[in-house]
């Protein structure tokens, strides 16, 4: 791979990308297209076959003794006796229920297989095995699971196996000898159905059958007609150094897939797709995805993709896709689809978090199907409507393999969402900083992005192209929480023309002009700023307290508070507040806080107590219970010092407001009181206020008797 070309085609609008290309874009899709489903393993999704010559297991079955084949009705009779009712795993529940499988078991633990042949026997059976399945044959093992006994009227409806065991990848069903009719095992598997017949209208059956399938195959015992079917039922299991089996061959059109791979890099169509989408044939759980883990025809299908990664150099991944569509309807089929793809892992096999990406259904997927033509896992109708239609919801969840021109990295790194993308663009960029990524940047600036997500971008352009972020400022709506980029940006030009860059958008959008305040002061970094930026400070502050006092610059308020007691000027902060208390509000809270520990408990406490007897509307009357909760705390009795006098006053002090009881919004205030336990606060609680049983018992807990019963006649 040339690392120096990494980094081209990252604007997909170029001026090279408009110009039309030798190669039809469903040409080379067809092509491709073929050329994955021409790839096969030496397998199938089951096999199975027949022993006329099978030995006899020779089961020791406590108490019943050795158990004779074929399976007499005697005996079966006596077999079910001992047997459970089998259960089936329903998401993560273990479920008996008759109605979806009517199945007796024997667990291992209730038996011994005497005869020494059958182990030869199961050799033969696993060499058959591993050549069905396409895997080779020297690495698996048959670790047995269950005996089952069907009954007249037994089996089992379609299911899938759950892996059971480490490394477990396939089912293998024993058919001992034995007289029935009906029970035919069938499989389902990506379109395709094979069944089993192993009914015997003779009186007497020597013939031991088999068969074996991906633990992921939709399945089904169909009812037993007659007659008794006796199965020895055993996991399948890779035991290599890798986690799954390895195809016995593969048959693929390689160097076809590889020209028409080629051909696709190399058009120059002007909306030819960023990424391919192959979806896969078997279902995967999250705790075994991976490579390793893919199984027959998805196997060697991803080998191939892989071989082509280093012919061509090509970025593949294994994820998982979801596909949504929320309205179905038959003129316009292929309508209102959703297609996201998530948990990537590489072709190195490790987790790669790019979180979550979106592709086009029509575009990127090459295996092109109408929604209507898909088996989806999940089909919702809605509610019954009287007149017309509703939406239903339908949903497909599968793997697949996602691939791209390494050189479309960085392309595709930009369409993520920007805190997935961040970090990894870093990455990049710091194994390679002496780059231009300014074509890549331009890409990242040209999507839509949230609110949550513009900061992020600005913060990237801010820490690798400060040029490109001036260029991108204009085109943002610029919110408070933008400030610390703001902050990074005045340190990358070294304050220089920092107050011409921000004064039109802070004449735009005011109270981002006192957030930013608020961060060049300091307050993240724990620091007071010096030299230039200080006196930035300082200026910035002149202008927003020189601003017209309207509402944007009252919302900007908590934060002017915070960024002066910062600065440690108490003086101008203590007049602030005074000046603009009318503003006071819960927003205010956290700030005045702030000022108690820069300048001490006792200024803050002279401070409330004149906002109390200047704010007398009982409109004030929550944000001063909120504040008092705030500095009370959970757990009142640590506090000491200062602070516990601060509280103590100021409680005495709110709990002299008119009608604050009767505010609905102070209704947790008596109880604050009484956790801090001031008996001259609760004292002062207005007589005609409305107090809980609840309150009452706590006070007499708290207080004890002789105080709650002076507190309640004086109430009373």
């Amino acid at each position: 791979m040339d690392e120096n070309n990494e980094f081209d085609d990252v604007d997909s609008n170029s001026e090279d990308d408009t110009k039309s290309g030798t190669l039809d874009e469903n040409n080379y899709r067809n092509i491709i297209l073929k050329a994955i489903n021409s790839v096969k393993s030496g397998g199938s999704f089951c096999c199975g076959g027949s022993q006329t010559f099978a030995p006899n297991p020779a089961f020791d079955v406590q108490p019943l003794g050795i158990l004779g084949l074929p399976l007499s009705e005697s005996q079966a009779i006596e077999l079910k006796k001992i047997c459970d009712q089998a259960p089936f795993g329903r998401k993560v529940q273990t479920i008996i229920d008759k109605n979806v499988r009517n199945t007796l078991q024997l667990s291992p633990s209730r038996f011994n297989i005497l005869n020494p042949d059958w182990k030869k026997f199961l050799h033969q059976i696993a060499d058959s095995v591993a050549s069905g399945l396409g895997v080779s044959p020297n690495q698996i093992s048959l670790n047995i699971y269950k005996l089952l006994l069907y009954e007249t009227g037994g089996f089992f409806k379609v299911h899938r196996d759950t892996e059971k065991e480490d490394g477990m990848f396939a089912t293998l069903i024993i058919q001992l000898p034995s007289v029935y009719e009906g029970g035919t095992l069938k499989v389902t598997h990506a379109g395709q159905t094979q069944t089993f017949d192993w009914s015997s209208s003779k009186e007497v059956s020597w013939t031991t059958n088999y068969a074996a399938l991906y633990a992921d195959c939709e399945h089904e015992v169909l009812p037993v007609t007659k007659g008794w079917r006796l199965n020895l039922v055993y996991n399948v299991v890779w035991t290599g150094k890798e986690q799954v089996p390895t195809p016995l061959m593969i048959v693929s059109q390689k160097e076809i897939l590889t020209i028409a791979i080629h051909d696709w890099i190399e058009s120059k169509e002007k909306k030819k797709p960023n990424k391919l989408v192959v979806l896969l044939d078997h279902k995967y759980t999250s705790a075994s995805f991976s490579f390793d883990s893919l199984k027959g025809d998805d196997l060697v299908k991803a080998r191939v993709l892989l071989q082509c990664r280093k012919d061509l150099g090509l970025d593949v991944y294994l994820t998982m896709v979801d596909i949504r569509q929320g309205a179905m309807d038959s003129q316009y089929d292929d309508a209102d689809v959703s297609s996201a793809i998530t948990d990537w892992i590489d072709g190195d096999n490790k987790r790669v978090l790019f979180g979550k990406s979106y592709f086009s259904f029509h575009r990127e997927l090459i295996s092109p199907m109408k929604p209507s033509k898909m088996n989806w896992d999940f089909i919702d109708p809605g509610e019954d409507t009287g007149n017309e239609g509703a939406e239903s919801l339908r949903w497909y969840k599968t793997a697949a393999l996602v691939f791209w021109p390494h050189r479309y990295y960085l392309r595709f790194l930009c369409s993520l969402n920007p805190s997935s993308s961040r970090p990894l663009l870093n990455e990049v960029i710091a194994k390679n900083p002496q780059r231009d990524y300014a074509r890549c940047f331009r890409k990242l600036m040209k999507y839509r992005h949230s609110e949550k997500e513009e900061p992020q971008v600005l913060q990237l352009l801010v820490d690798h192209d400060t040029k490109l972020a001036l260029e991108y400022i204009p085109k943002l709506y610029v919110r408070g929480k933008m400030a610390p980029v703001f902050v990074s940006l005045g340190e990358k030009l070294n304050w220089e023309n920092y107050l011409s860059i921000v004064r039109p958008i802070i004449k735009k959008h005011f109270g981002f002009g006192a957030a930013l305040f608020e961060k060049l002061t300091g307050i993240d970094e724990g620091m007071v700023p010096t030299g230039n930026r200080l006196d930035l400070c300082k200026e910035l502050l002149n202008e927003l307290l020189n601003a017209e006092r309207d509402y944007s610059f009252h919302s900007g308020l908590p934060h002017i508070i915070l960024g002066l007691s910062q600065l440690g000027e108490y003086s101008q902060c203590k007049s602030l507040i005074e000046t603009e208390s009318n503003q006071f509000e819960q927003r205010w809270i956290e700030p005045m806080i702030f000022f108690a520990q820069k300048f001490g408990w006792k200024s803050f406490t002279e401070l409330v107590v004149w906002l109390n007897k200047t704010l007398v509307k009982k409109d004030f009357n929550s944000t001063f219970t909120k504040l008092f909760k705030k500095i009370a705390g959970p757990d009142p009795s640590t506090l000491d010092g200062e602070k516990k006098e601060s509280v103590l006053l100021i409680g005495r002090e709110i709990s002299t407001r008119k009608e604050i009881i009767q505010d609905h919004w102070c209704k947790e205030f008596p109880d604050d009181l009484l956790v801090v336990g001031d008996e001259e606060a609760l004292h002062n609680l207005n007589k005609n206020t409305t107090l809980s049983k609840e309150f009452f018992t706590a006070l007499i807990g708290k207080k004890g008797w002789e105080f709650s019963a002076s507190f309640i006649k004086e109430f009373f």
